[in-house]
């Protein structure tokens, strides 16, 4: 189903929708028994059928209804937003491991994943944290140099090497906690 740009898609939750389907299912495939069985038997009446069956069907719906929400909500909606809450504390600059705590395969692949994506960020923070240290050092050292025979040019080298240091470091400090 496509959405169109502007166009925003009504949201349904995932117990609501497993179980209505569910329900579904096993009412249609009661309706199709019932059916069978008037075929197989006519001689049975059709209201007293209609009523046997919407009897089977309200006894078997109820606790596969109440039995889908519960397993959904422990063994997906629960994990689900658990994941929600890790990956905004990971987006505000907190690090460490994703844990789920599920033992759903699809889960756990999706926790393996979260956590490969942790441990690149952190690489990534670690790699870039020391970035423009020593190409700043080496300006400084050529500045050094300059200080002798040409200490206004050695002063804007040092000028423009401190702003660009510390407009970095905001820059860095922007990237670990960004507002979210």
């Amino acid at each position: 189903m496509r959405i169109k740009p502007g166009e925003t898609m009504k949201t349904v939750s995932l117990a609501a929708a497993g179980t209505a389907l569910a329900a579904g299912g096993t009412a249609i495939g009661m309706v199709v028994y019932a059916v069978l069985q008037y075929a197989r038997h006519p001689e049975l009446a059709a209201g007293r059928l209609a009523l046997e069956h919407a009897i089977h069907v309200a006894f078997l719906m109820a606790p596969i209804y109440l039995a889908m929400l519960v397993g959904f909500h422990v063994l997906l909606l629960r994990p689900i937003r658990k994941l929600e809450s890790e990956l905004y504390r990971v987006a505000t600059g907190h690090s460490g491991s994703v844990s789920l705590g599920s033992r759903v395969r699809e889960l756990k692949a999706v926790e393996r994943a979260a956590n490969l994506m942790v441990q690149r960020i952190d690489m990534n923070a670690k790699g870039a944290a020391g970035w423009p240290d020593a190409e700043l050092a080496a300006l400084a050292a050529v500045a050094g140099e300059l200080q002798s025979t040409s200490p206004e040019v050695a002063e804007r080298i040092l000028g423009a090497s401190s702003e660009l240091r510390h407009a970095i470091a905001s820059f860095k400090q922007r990237q670990v906690a960004p507002d979210l």
